[in-house]
């Protein structure tokens, strides 16, 4: 770790490049190379076993896997070709974009159920006896006694100032939304105003994410046989009357939305660890033409990744007492940590060359440089992190603001005038849930919560909102005593 760090250090200074560019690439390589060999170990056989194991996982992940497992065959574990690895790459950059693609889908539904459930949460009160035993002595003067400053002390609790914000964007999600659309109109237009000068690239996520949480993307989704399990859920979720819903028709969505959520987490953890799985392989393959020391750490992945491709291709789980595989894990003990740490203090150095391309080339390191920044783009936790996306950078004026603006407020409209009450609201909780904190201090948290509350008639709703609120402050009462 003590050489790669100097190394760094020297380049950012910019100290005798023509010799400590080279070698800090070098270094940098065959950090992520035998990082990404040990994860690839790790995670491969996990992945393996899932996909062997989990009745939710579809035919498409299986395809997914099979490509991925020729790549690892052919290419990671065969014998090195400049004609196969161009190939090869194309052929995993194209597996990525479409697990990317595919978990986009995934988030559409996933967004969807948590509006249906934020509905069923605030009728459940109706049939469960637990919480009408839990809050049977709930009185509405209660409110302002002292649970909203019990509210409070939990907001701010934490003194780091991004931790309060998340917190009174999780008390927003679920209290009893109480506004006037013109009302919740007006707090979108200041967020959206946030991003003036902006990049347009970052105001085209935060519109992605209001559309996504809102369900103004769900005709996406079409009519895609791979998740036929859960349109289907979700069409007899959007079709129920929740205001005059019976007992015997809420317990039978309450379970479809549990058997929903369920098919979404196994789905998702699939598609994740194929996603890591792939970025491990994406690495190593950009890494091959590049001749470094072969490490005993790689050899012991090497022989793992090697086992788990056989058993692969024959389509069976690796046997508990196949020792071979298991032993050669204990010796990988502590390496990725360590690898990561050399990673962390070394990779930093990259971002200060993106303005020397003349230097790069005229040392004819240009093309290794890309390499490592897409390596340290594979390498980041944000593992669908699109590769190629055409980023615009141009700053966002006042125009781009209020066209997209009103693009979302007439959607959001129309989308108002086809829903019922009950599921309007859970769409306005969802989006300002993930809206910039909009209040300049304490006391406005304090009266907006206030005002929800007292503003809530349907007892029904406002003890289902105190009963989820309450549990959030539990929740964080146990662990810190925990």
């Amino acid at each position: 770790m003590a050489e790669i760090n100097y190394l760094a250090k020297e380049v950012e200074k910019r100290k005798n490049l023509e010799v400590n560019l080279p070698k800090y690439f070098n270094q940098l390589l065959s950090i992520y190379s035998q990082y990404s060999y040990i994860r690839l170990a790790l995670n491969y056989y996990t992945c393996h076993e899932q996909v062997i194991e989990i009745q939710e996982k579809t035919k498409e992940i299986e395809v997914l896997k099979e490509k991925l497992d020729t790549i690892i065959k052919e290419n990671i574990l065969g014998e090195f070709s400049p004609e196969k690895l161009e190939k090869a790459l194309e052929k995993v950059d194209s597996i990525r974009n479409q697990i990317i693609e595919k978990m986009k889908k995934l988030t559409i539904y996933t967004d969807a159920f948590q509006i249906y459930e934020y509905v069923l949460n605030r009728i459940e009160f109706l049939f469960n006896t637990e919480i009408q035993e839990k809050m049977k002595d709930f009185q509405y003067e209660n409110i302002e006694e002292g649970f909203i400053k019990d509210i409070l002390r939990y907001v701010v609790s934490d003194k780091d100032t991004a931790n309060i914000n998340i917190k009174i964007t999780e008390i927003i999600g679920q209290l009893p939304i109480r506004m006037t659309r013109q009302r919740y109109f007006e707090i979108i237009q200041d967020s959206f105003f946030l991003y003036k000068e902006a990049d347009k690239a970052s105001l085209e996520d935060f519109i992605y994410m209001l559309r996504t949480c809102s369900m103004l993307d769900l005709e996406q989704l079409g009519e895609e046989e791979e998740n036929k399990d859960l349109s289907e859920i979700l069409k007899k979720l959007e079709k129920a009357e929740y205001k005059e819903v019976q007992e015997e028709d809420f317990k039978e969505l309450q379970n479809m939305l549990e058997q929903g959520n369920h098919i979404l987490t196994q789905r998702t953890n699939l598609y994740m660890m194929l996603e890591e799985i792939t970025n491990d392989v994406y690495i190593l393959l950009m890494s091959l033409p590049y001749s470094m020391k072969e490490e005993k750490e790689i050899e012991i992945c090497r022989q793992i990744i090697g086992k788990v491709n056989e058993y692969s291709e024959e389509k069976k789980g690796i046997e508990q007492t196949d020792e071979a595989v298991f032993d050669l894990y204990m010796e990988l003990e502590g390496k990725q940590e360590r690898l990561y740490e050399n990673i962390c203090s070394g990779s930093y150095a990259l971002d200060s060359l993106k303005e020397e391309e003349s230097l790069l080339k005229s040392l004819m390191l240009d093309k290794i440089y890309h390499i490592l920044q897409r390596m340290e783009q594979l390498a980041s936790d944000s593992i669908f992190i699109e590769l190629d996306r055409n980023t615009d950078n141009r700053k966002v004026e006042e125009e781009d603001l209020k066209k997209a603006l009103n693009e979302f407020v007439i959607e959001m409209t129309e989308q108002f005038k086809k829903r019922s009450k009950m599921v309007n609201r859970g769409i306005m909780a969802s989006t300002l849930s993930v809206l910039p904190v909009f209040f300049n201090n304490l006391k406005d948290v304090e009266e907006y919560i206030t005002q929800s509350l007292r503003n809530c008639s349907d007892r029904s709703e406002l003890i289902a909102a105190i009963s989820l609120l309450s549990d959030i402050i539990a929740k964080e009462k146990e662990e810190t005593l925990d």
